[in-house]
C-alpha cells in the first residue's frame, strides 16, 4: 500500500520523439539460469509424492533428464534413495527420510 500511495508519474521523451510517460512503480523481476531452473525443478518435482517424469523434463528443457542428471540418478538408484520407472522418476521411502542429501545431489556443480 505504501508503495501505491507513493506513485510518481514522469514524462520523457524517447530519442525517436515520442513523448513517454512512466512511474517509480516497478516489479523485481529474478533472472535465474538454465542450470538453476533445471535445479528447482529437479528439487520441487521430487518434493511431491508422484515425483516428475521424464517427458515433463524433456518437454521443459528440451533434454533428456539422463542428458543432466543420469549418473546421480544411477546412484541414487544404487543407494535406494531414487525409484526410476514407468517413465516416473520419484523419492522411495529411505529418499523421502534424507530427501535433503538427495536434493543435494542435484546441484549442478
Amino acid at each position: 500500500m505504501e508503495n501505491v500511495q507513493n506513485i510518481k508519474l514522469y514524462s520523457f521523451e524517447q530519442e525517436n520523439g515520442t513523448k513517454e510517460i512512466g512511474t517509480n512503480l516497478h516489479a523485481s523481476v529474478d533472472v535465474i539460469t538454465r542450470k538453476a531452473q533445471m535445479e528447482e525443478y529437479m528439487f520441487l518435482g521430487l518434493r511431491m509424492t508422484e515425483g516428475i517424469t521424464r517427458n515433463d523434463f524433456l518437454q521443459t528443457f528440451g533434454i533428456p533428464i539422463e542428458g543432466v542428471y543420469k549418473d546421480v540418478m544411477e546412484r541414487m538408484k544404487k543407494e535406494n534413495l531414487l525409484y526410476i520407472g514407468e517413465g516416473r522418476i520419484s523419492l522411495t521411502d529411505r529418499g523421502m527420510d534424507l530427501g535433503n542429501y538427495v536434493m543435494s545431489q542435484f546441484l549442478l556443480g
